[in-house]
């Protein structure tokens, strides 16, 4: 095995050349959209931005924060930083550069959130433009969420299965939704019974898989598994 450092260094000059990938890609195109979202990944909200034009989408930067301020922050950090990548390894003027790039992203792309609308705003204010604002108009898993919902719920009407489980949607919904439930310490849940209950049950741990956030109260996969146990 390599050494520590050694990894690190790799994996640090991964890093560099997937920034200047992106660089590159910002100078060279015009009409960019910068898009970013946020979600929580234990107990750490995290946003991702990604750089795109008509043919790539590219990552460009994955940081924690939750606020209006860190969304900006991030985003301009981004472009601050990618400026200074190009610069080193192809050389000019840091300021002419960086605004090029500014000027080759016109559009911004987010979900319908009051918070992400005050962070375009911020933008707008520093870079002194009018970034033309894209929202997600749905999020792709919640339309077979649903119909994998509608689906169960024929199911259970044929089994004529008894609910005891707190919710309104699906029993096979509402099960997923409650067990996933206790696997984060930041609500009241007990990750460790969890799985204790898993074990003790006979079940695969990896059952009912991990899922937090509001982009997709269900996925289809979570569904299927909860619906085979539950109709065994």
């Amino acid at each position: 095995m390599p050494d520590r450092s050694t990894i690190e260094a790799m994996a640090r000059e991964l890093e560099v050349l997937s920034d200047l990938q992106v660089a590159e890609m910002l100078m060279n195109y015009i009409d960019c959209t910068a898009a970013f979202d946020a979600t929580t990944q234990d107990e750490r909200h995290v946003n991702e931005i990604h750089i795109t034009n008509s043919e790539v989408s590219l990552v460009a930067a994955v940081d924690e924060g939750g606020t209006a301020l860190d969304y900006k922050n991030h985003l301009c950090d981004t472009v601050i930083n990618l400026a200074e990548v190009y610069c080193f390894f192809r050389g000019g003027s840091f300021s002419d550069i960086h605004q090029h790039m500014i000027d080759n992203i016109a559009n911004v792309m987010t979900d319908r959130c009051s918070t992400k609308y005050a962070a375009v705003e911020l933008v707008n204010d520093l870079w002194k433009k009018q970034l033309v604002e894209l929202n997600c108009h749905l999020h792709p898993l919640d339309s077979l969420a649903s119909k994998t919902r509608a689906a169960l719920k024929i199911d259970e009407k044929d089994h004529a299965l008894t609910r005891k489980v707190f919710g309104h949607d699906c029993v096979a919904a509402d099960v997923v939704l409650q067990f996933n439930k206790m696997r984060y310490k930041d609500g009241k849940g007990d990750p460790k019974g969890f799985v204790m209950f898993l074990t003790q049950s006979n079940l695969p741990k990896g059952l009912l898989p991990r899922y937090k956030g509001t982009g997709c109260m269900c996925c289809s996969t979570s569904l299927g598994s909860c619906t085979a146990f539950l109709f065994i």
